[in-house]
């Protein structure tokens, strides 16, 4: 049988409400990269394109001009990071596959992400009480992965970075963090450019600021650090599994 040559070399797997649409619209402005033409293909983290090992890779493959001069193709889902079955299914389809994730201090992001639900009418709870329930069913083994009641366990980064870990080597996969990558964004895309083996000297960055969305009334301090207390073993576990300094998370920051 006549091996099948992917056509998809690179993902934005996560983390979600980390940047990503940023990046991915920083992404698109290169000549040599050919995006989706949509943001978030959802195509790995559709459960029922897996029921059958008889995957249709062209009907994710079509979401992609692949008729252009483009040196490398990818997209941006950030559920994929999150997502357990996508780690595999993502290899089954190209073990040569280079992922790249930003990561977000896990309050500022479960409270971004409570922030997107809220204002959307997906999550009729108030923070404080959405963050309870959830971690009462965490602590109590009876969580399953939610794609929207997901605030605290999409932030538990360390489980999805070894999950990725048994599939890819560390050298396909890219991290960095929200707030690097806030700061100093054309800095950031100079090492993701050479991650993916395109020219840095093509690309003229201009800064954009995308999918800030509404906020509602500032987290209380003391709330932010009682939830960041919970983060910190796998804080501590991620950067030693990424490499990032990952120091000024341990810190009180700034959601108030």
């Amino acid at each position: 049988m006549e091996m099948r040559i992917p056509k998809v070399g690179f993902l934005v797997i996560g983390a979600q409400k980390a940047g990503t649409t940023a990046l991915d619209h920083y992404l698109r402005q290169h000549p040599q990269i050919g995006m989706a033409r949509m943001k978030e293909v959802h195509f790995f983290d559709h459960d029922e394109a897996f029921v059958t090992d008889h995957v249709d890779y062209d009907r994710y493959e079509r979401a992609f001009d692949h008729s252009s001069e483009r040196r490398i193709h990818g997209e941006s889902t950030p559920i994929h990071l999150y997502w357990e079955p996508c780690c595999e299914r993502i290899h089954r389809y190209n073990p040569d596959m280079k992922l790249i994730a930003l990561l977000r201090h896990p309050v500022d992001r479960a409270f971004s992400h409570w922030n997107m639900e809220y204002h959307r009418n997906a999550e009729a709870r108030d923070f404080l009480t959405a963050i309870g329930e959830e971690h009462a069913l965490l602590s109590a083994g009876q969580y399953a992965q939610h794609r929207i009641r997901s605030y605290l366990h999409r932030g538990s980064y360390a489980e999805q970075i070894e999950r990725y870990l048994q599939f890819f080597p560390p050298e396909q996969m890219l991290f960095l963090t929200h707030d690097e990558f806030r700061k100093a964004p054309r800095a950031c895309l100079s090492r993701i450019f050479r991650f993916l083996g395109v020219a840095d000297d093509l690309y003229s960055f201009s800064p954009v600021e995308l999918n800030r969305g509404e906020a509602s009334a500032p987290l209380p301090a003391a709330e932010y650090d009682r939830i960041g207390s919970l983060f910190q073993m796998d804080i501590r576990k991620v950067g030693a599994l990424t490499g990032l300094d990952l120091s000024s998370w341990s810190k009180h920051t700034g959601l108030h």
